[in-house]
This record gives C-alpha cells, structure tokens and sequence, in this order.
C-alpha cells in the first residue's frame, strides 16, 4: 500500500548508516511531517511515531512540540505523562518555537508537570519573549512590567511587541507617545496609529478584539490628525 511503502521510505531516511552525515533541517522537516501523517494511519502509526521521535530527538521543535501535546493529552499513539510533555515542550521551546512556549506558559499557571508558579511564568514569558514572540512581549509589558520598572524599559518592551506586528501594542504605544507630547514621538505615534489602522480584522484569526483595537486606531488616527493638522505650518 501507499503508507507501507511512504513508512519503509521514512524508515530508510532514519537508517543513517555508520560514517553517513546526520540529517539536515530540510531532512527532519519532510520525516516529521511524513510521521505525522502516517501516525493517523492505524496500520503505520507505530512507524510514524517512530520517525516523529526520531526528528524530535535530532532536535527538531516540531517533531519535540508534537510529542509534547501526545503526551500532555494522551489522545495520540502516547499515554499521558505531563513529565514527558514538559519535557518536551521545554525542548521545543528552546529551538524557538512560540507554541511550545506557550503551552509551557499554561502549565505552569495551571501547575500541570510542575507547581503553580506565577514567578516562573514571568519568567517562561521572558525566554518567549527573547525568541520574538510578540504575545509573550506585550504580557512582558501588562504583567511584569510593573510601577517598579523604569518607563523606558516598559516604552522599548512595547515597541518591540509593536514592530513584530501586536495591533493592541502598537495603540497602546501611540497612545503612551501622543501623551508624551514631544514632536519625535508625536510623529512616530502616528506613524503607528497608521500601521495598526491599517490591518484586516477579517484575516483568518482574527478576532473581535483585533477588530475593536483596528477600529480603535482608526478612530484615534482621525482624531489626531484633526487636532494636529492646525498645527503644521502650510507651504506658501
């Protein structure tokens, strides 16, 4: 059949051979994703995990984050062992992959694998955030951010959750900027009121949040400018 010949080719692309050169990323990609597909196959499932912990243990984050969900849910061809899926995911994480640091996040507040500890959710969000993880910056920047944390720290921590696309960043930091008051940072707070009021609250995943924070920029966009506009000198 076509899934016993695709799991013999996978299990052929595994056998490395003594002296053969490890596999590169393209390589773990293509057995990952062909052991993902053949794990919903019940006749290949076995040789489809088989390749899929193969890719995870060369330490590639999708085939680490794939076992981790198996073994958080148990759904999978893996019993549950909230051990093994922290394990996991911790792996995936550290290759840079956002979900898995997201999934860490939820088991630490929920104490799933490891006690509840809001310390280390701080701190989970703060190696998120260090692999450009906008979600992770701007919760670096509501949460633990705090009175104690200097203003510019919580303006650059904003910024950079901004520039990686955060619609809800971008307002809030056009609005800090505009508060300001000074010319520089009148400007570049328009100049994010623009980008934010220009996205599509109809993209796939948006939601009605996006849309109210998209409506919210295009209103205070048109308000500023209305306001400012009398102030900028016209050409003779």
């Amino acid at each position: 059949s076509s899934s016993s010949s695709a799991a013999a080719a996978g299990e052929a692309a595994m056998s490395d051979g003594r002296g053969a050169a490890a596999p590169g990323a393209e390589d773990l990609a293509a057995q990952c994703a062909l052991g993902l597909d053949l794990v919903g196959s019940p006749a290949c499932a076995s040789d489809g995990l088989r390749m899929v912990e193969h890719a995870a243990r060369r330490g590639f984050p999708a085939a680490q984050r794939a076992l981790g969900e198996w073994y958080l849910s148990g759904d999978g061809p893996l019993l549950q062992n909230s051990k093994e899926a922290l394990h996991w995911f911790s792996s995936a994480a550290r290759g840079g992959d956002a979900s898995s640091w997201r999934r860490l996040k939820h088991m630490a507040e929920v104490g799933i694998g490891i006690p509840r500890n809001p310390d280390l959710v701080c701190f989970i969000q703060a190696g998120a955030a260090s692999y450009g993880d906008p979600e992770a910056l701007f919760w670096l920047y509501s949460r633990c951010c705090s009175v104690g944390c200097a203003c510019s720290a919580k303006i650059n921590t904003l910024r950079a959750a901004a520039r990686l696309g955060h619609s809800e960043a971008q307002l809030l930091l056009a609005t800090h900027l505009l508060t300001a008051g000074r010319e520089a940072q009148v400007s570049e707070a328009l100049t994010w009121l623009f980008i934010c009021s220009k996205g599509d609250s109809a993209a796939p995943g948006a939601s009605r949040r996006d849309a109210l924070v998209i409506a919210k920029a295009q209103l205070r966009l048109g308000l500023a400018l209305i306001i400012l506009t009398p102030l900028v000198p016209l050409s003779s």
